[in-house]
């Protein structure tokens, strides 16, 4: 890409600083009656920065670049084997002036419970 292209592009873009390359691509064909790719036009505007609003845009910028990081729970492929995937659910009862923890373990889609009551001091040993 040329200097004269990318001073083109710039100057442009300084007119119409919320329209996309798309539009300044067909604005540039029209007025230079040269083709362009708009991969140019976004590399100059990436390369040069001329946007609207430079701090807002920059905050922008970095939300977008945190968030790809991100693991989404859609990319986990189940797994054919038992206990691949399993939750479990604890429930706290009251009953008689004791405390009871009722667990129940849920495997793949159907749920397996198996209740199991415990008392507080042999939870306390579990947890810790």
């Amino acid at each position: 890409m040329t200097s004269q292209e990318e001073s083109q592009i710039i100057s442009l873009r300084k007119q119409y600083l919320v329209w996309g390359k798309l539009k300044l691509q067909r604005l540039y064909q029209n007025i230079c009656q040269e083709k362009i790719s708009s991969w140019k036009i976004q590399h100059t505007i990436q390369k040069y920065k001329p946007y609207p609003h430079p701090l807002k845009n920059e905050k922008i910028q970095k939300k977008r670049k945190r968030n790809q990081a991100k693991k989404r729970i859609t990319e986990l492929k189940k797994q054919p084997f038992l206990g691949f995937l399993i939750a479990s659910d604890v429930i706290t009862i009251y009953w008689n002036g004791l405390k009871r923890y009722i667990f129940k373990k849920y495997q793949k889609c159907y749920p397996c419970t198996y209740p199991v009551q415990v008392f507080d001091k042999i939870l306390k040993d579990v947890i810790l």
